[in-house]
């Protein structure tokens, strides 16, 4: 094999490789966006937490960046449900998460797992090309 060949086949290797990474990258967020709510009530239920310290979390555990725009609405719209309460603190507005919120987290991490099991069976049983 040729030096050009060589470093042809290099730089192939590389595209691949970032293009891989960044779908990867691309769909770890959407599953993370997709599923917020449980993520933030999962983190909630271990501690009481502020806006900027779940983002910063989720950014810590998952590598995912999300913006103050991500996390406030689900956070207003956690607390509206009852899911969720607030109450401000040194300038600061801390979120908690109250007992009804963690009988629906229960709840819906047995329908998450129950899903996910489903899901991931059908995937892995489809081979790409195949009818």
């Amino acid at each position: 094999m040729s030096y050009t060949q060589r470093e042809e086949e290099y730089t192939r290797k590389v595209h691949v490789k970032t293009t891989l990474n960044k779908s990867f990258k691309e769909i770890k967020k959407r599953y993370v966006k997709s599923f917020i709510d449980i993520i933030i009530a999962t983190i909630l239920a271990e501690k009481t937490s502020w806006g900027y310290g779940i983002i910063a979390e989720i950014y810590e555990k998952l590598n995912i960046l999300l913006s103050p725009g991500n996390i406030y609405p689900i956070l207003y719209e956690m607390e509206q449900t009852g899911l969720i309460r607030s109450y401000e603190k040194c300038r600061k507005r801390f979120y908690k998460i109250t007992e009804e919120g963690v009988r629906w987290l229960s709840e819906v991490l047995d329908v998450y797992r129950a899903t996910c099991t489903t899901v991931d069976a059908f995937l892995l049983s489809k081979r790409l090309g195949e009818s």
